[in-house]
C-alpha cells in the first residue's frame, strides 16, 4: 500500500497533535519514541508523561467523534482525505498478537450471487476469496478488505456463516471445508475490544484477560495509551451496519495488518480474528491472507443444499457442522475434489 500523504484535519474530528507528527529528519514521532521507552520499562519524563496523557485525551475524543461520522455521505474525495486522516491518527498502532489453533474453516456461498444461477458449483476457487477482478468490480468495502484487496472469509461454524450470509427461502447454498494443511499455530490479530464480545466470545474475552494481566506489569500510562486503538477496532469490528461504506475504518485497518507483511516479526500477522456479528458475537470468523489459504489450507469437503425455511433467530449447537438456522432440501455431500475441480456424483 503505499504512503498516504498525511492530513492532519478532516471534518469535525480532532486535529491531530504536533506529538504525533513526523520530526523532521527523522522516522519518529515524539509519541512513538516515549512509546519504546515505556515498552521496554526505560523511565520517562514528567513532561513526556504528560504528553501520552496529552495523546489519550485525544484518542478518546476521537473515539467517540467516530461514531458519529456520515460515512454514507463521503465523496471519493472525503475518502482519501479521510484515509491520509485515520492513518496519520494511528499511524504508530500496539502489536496484539494471538497463536490461533485452527481446526477447519466454513465458507458458506449464495451460488446465484456467485454465477448467476443456482447450478451447482464446480470450481473450488469459488469456495476460497474473491480474484481482484471481481473486487474492483463490485467495489465495496467488507469488513476484513477493501476494494483494493482480497481476503478468504471464514466461520468456526456453519451456522456461523450463515447468520453472517443469511440465505433466504428458495436460495441454492454451497459450504465449503477448508482444513489446514499444516500442524501449527497461526499469528493472529484478535479483535478483543468489544464491549458486545467480553462474557460471551471466547477469543475476545480471552485476549482481554490478557491485555488486563499485561497492565499489571507495565506503565499505566502505556496501557492507557493502547487501550483507546484497541477499542476503536473492537467497536468498528462489532457495530452493525446499514451502508458498506460503513465498513471503512476497519477495513482500512485490516488492510494495514494484513497487506504488509513483515516476515519474521511479530508484525507477521497471518489472520484477524473478530467476534460474528450475525451470530450475536457468541462465535468468532476469521479473515485469512490469501498466500496463508494458498499454500497451507486445503478445500475436504463441499455441501450444498437448497434453503425452505429461515430460523435466524434461533441459537446454534456445539457440533460445528450442524445446521439449524435454516431448513433445507436437496442435501448432498461431496469430498471428491481434484485439482481445481469440485465433482458431484
Amino acid at each position: 500500500m503505499k504512503k498516504p500523504k498525511w492530513q492532519t484535519e478532516f471534518r469535525d474530528l480532532p486535529k491531530i497533535p504536533d506529538t504525533k507528527k513526523w520530526l523532521k529528519g527523522e522516522h519518529e514521532t515524539i509519541e512513538q519514541k516515549i512509546s519504546k521507552k515505556l515498552a521496554v520499562g526505560m523511565p520517562i519524563s514528567n513532561a513526556e508523561r504528560e504528553i501520552m496523557q496529552g495523546l489519550v485525551l485525544f484518542y478518546g475524543i476521537l473515539y467517540k467523534s467516530l461514531q458519529d461520522l456520515g460515512f454514507e455521505s463521503f465523496t471519493q474525495k472525503d475518502f482519501k482525505n479521510f484515509e491520509n486522516y485515520i492513518f496519520y491518527a494511528f499511524n504508530y498502532f500496539p502489536v496484539l498478537a494471538n497463536k490461533l489453533t485452527i481446526y477447519q474453516l466454513y465458507r458458506v456461498v449464495i451460488n446465484e450471487q456467485l454465477i448467476g444461477n443456482k447450478q451447482s458449483l464446480t470450481k473450488k476457487g469459488l469456495l476460497s476469496y474473491p480474484p481482484m477482478h471481481i473486487v474492483r468490480k463490485i467495489n465495496k468495502y467488507n469488513r476484513a478488505n477493501t476494494p483494493r484487496t482480497n481476503v478468504f472469509y471464514g466461520a468456526e461454524t456453519i451456522d456461523t456463516a450463515l447468520n453472517e450470509s443469511k440465505p433466504q427461502i428458495g436460495d441454492k447454498v454451497t459450504v465449503g471445508v477448508w482444513k489446514p494443511t499444516v500442524e501449527r499455530k497461526y499469528n493472529s490479530y484478535p479483535i478483543s475490544h468489544s464491549e458486545e464480545g467480553f462474557g460471551v466470545n471466547e477469543n475476545s474475552t480471552n485476549a482481554i484477560r490478557a491485555f488486563n494481566e499485561y497492565k499489571k506489569t507495565h506503565d499505566k500510562v502505556l496501557t492507557d495509551h493502547m487501550e483507546p486503538y484497541f477499542h476503536v477496532l473492537g467497536y468498528e469490528y462489532s457495530k452493525p451496519i446499514k451502508h458498506h461504506y460503513e465498513y471503512l475504518i476497519s477495513a482500512m485497518f485490516s488492510e494495514n495488518i494484513l497487506d504488509n507483511p513483515q516476515k519474521g516479526t511479530s508484525f507477521d500477522f497471518e489472520c484477524i480474528i473478530y467476534p460474528s456479528v450475525g451470530n450475536k458475537f457468541s462465535t468468532s470468523n476469521v479473515a485469512v491472507r490469501k498466500d496463508i489459504l494458498r499454500h497451507e489450507f486445503e478445500l475436504t469437503k463441499v455441501i450444498e443444499f437448497e434453503v425452505t425455511d429461515c430460523h435466524y433467530e434461533k441459537g446454534q449447537k456445539t457440533n460445528p457442522e450442524s445446521i439449524n438456522l435454516v431448513d433445507y432440501k436437496g442435501y448432498r455431500i461431496t469430498e471428491k475434489i481434484e485439482d481445481n475441480r469440485i465433482i458431484w456424483e
